[in-house]
């Protein structure tokens, strides 16, 4: 697997829903069974619906104290009830989204037969054992309506999420499908080629590579299903200003395909607008020199190999720690700033290597990083490694509560060996950063 699958499927497995896609390509097989299993999407929704589970979050005593899964995608993904109770809802996030101004500009639905790929895919369709497809049979979709309801930028990731309005949304919903056995199922995925965006007073159209997947209506007497868009975006992405956003969504028939084209019946293609300004940070940066010394153990093992313990010395070693402080929450990257003579590169990732804590307790070994507010420690959310093999943490800590706290104390550690064999945990630094 890629970095980035492996990233995907780690925190699919530990702590929020992933991307489908990836999931399915780690560990699912890609031929078709002709024996009775699981439908490959009912996997991921289950491991959504699991997650959404143990996610509780809670706002008390001025702090948004959230449990070690925070990642503001699976808060996206919470309920409109959930999202607005006031131990569950996060007013800082919502905010951010009323100020984004988000605007739907105008959508087009498309039947499989009036798009460029429909004798491809029919014909494909055929060889799967399904029917022709029938425009008659899906006259229907022409009036689902797209409306943007999500935006959020959270660095380098942009999300979307979309309510797609119909009279008969029950068709987007999964569990009732394979409940009653009776109706159709719809996917609403995006294409993953076709998304640009334009930027305010510029025609030229930039691209944007979407990935994502449907999402169940919440609950039985819902009007609308739901689509989750997620992309990469670089720093050529403006930070102010109204972006414009066309992308399309592919409508499958689940029975056929639920995650490739062969599946589709119709296409949707929708434009919205929101102003980027509204995701900028909340202050400049801040980067903290943090200086250590001492013998310790590490373990040297790469992802695929065994356990390899071996004692460094970070007597000369200064890593540098990062604070940005975006409305999404406070990000911690910790890298290092200076190297003595003769630390090897193998030392170096044995530091920065991604300890968390399992759902047993057990921590793995690397740098583990926990925060203390109002005296109270939280292991700190383990985020997407960052560049040249940065350790990203992600605090639960958002604007509104800056003044209130002043600072928060975040205190590194080193974790070397496994659980089985007894861990050792060694205190590295205690490093106050500031906020605002």
């Amino acid at each position: 697997m890629s970095q980035k699958e492996t990233e995907l499927f780690r925190r699919a497995a530990e702590t929020h829903i992933a991307d489908r896609e990836a999931i399915r390509r780690s560990i699912l097989k890609p031929e078709r069974e002709h024996s009775f299993v699981l439908p490959k999407r009912t996997i991921s929704i289950l491991v959504f619906a699991a997650v959404l589970l143990v996610a509780t979050t809670a706002f008390a005593a001025g702090a948004w104290i959230a449990r070690e899964n925070y990642h503001v995608e699976g808060y996206l993904l919470k309920t409109d009830a959930e999202r607005h109770d006031a131990l569950t809802g996060n007013p800082d996030i919502e905010q951010m989204i009323e100020n984004a101004q988000l605007k739907d500009l105008g959508y087009h639905v498309w039947l499989l037969n009036e798009c460029a790929d429909y004798e491809e895919i029919d014909a494909v369709r055929l060889q799967m054992g399904a029917k022709p497809y029938d425009p008659a049979e899906w006259e229907w979709i022409r009036n689902i309506r797209p409306a943007i309801a999500d935006v959020i930028r959270d660095g380098d990731e942009l999300y979307f999420q979309t309510r797609l309005y119909s009279d008969h949304a029950e068709a987007f919903d999964l569990f009732r499908y394979y409940e009653t056995g009776e109706g159709i199922n719809l996917e609403a995925m995006p294409d993953d080629n076709e998304a640009y965006y334009l930027v305010e007073g510029d025609s030229k159209q930039h691209s944007l590579f979407v990935s994502g997947w449907g999402i169940n209506p919440f609950g039985a007497e819902a009007d609308h299903g739901l689509s989750f868009s997620e992309c990469e975006v670089d720093d050529t992405f403006p930070r102010e200003g109204v972006i414009t956003v066309t992308q399309r969504l592919r409508l499958l028939d689940t029975s056929i395909e639920d995650m490739q084209k062969w599946g589709t019946v119709g296409v949707i293609e929708h434009t919205f607008s929101f102003d980027a300004s509204a995701f900028l940070p909340a202050a400049e940066p801040r980067t903290l020199m943090v200086p250590l010394s001492g013998r310790y153990d590490a373990d040297f093992a790469d992802f695929d190999k065994p356990q390899q313990l071996e004692r460094i010395t970070l007597d000369g070693v200064t890593l540098s720690l990062q604070a940005e402080y975006r409305p999404t929450g406070l990000y911690i990257t910790v890298t290092t700033a200076e190297l003595p003579e003769g630390f090897s590169d193998q030392a170096k990732r044995a530091l920065l290597n991604d300890g968390e804590r399992d759902r047993n307790g057990a921590v793995s070994p690397g740098l583990y990083v926990t925060y203390t507010i109002d005296g109270q420690t939280y292991d700190a959310v383990l985020g997407t490694k960052g560049r040249d093999g940065a350790a990203v943490r992600v605090l639960p800590v958002f604007p509104s509560q800056y003044r209130e706290l002043g600072s928060v104390q975040v205190d590194l550690y080193l974790h070397a060996g496994s659980a089985a064999a007894g861990a050792q945990e060694e205190h590295l630094a205690t490093v106050t950063v500031p906020l605002g």
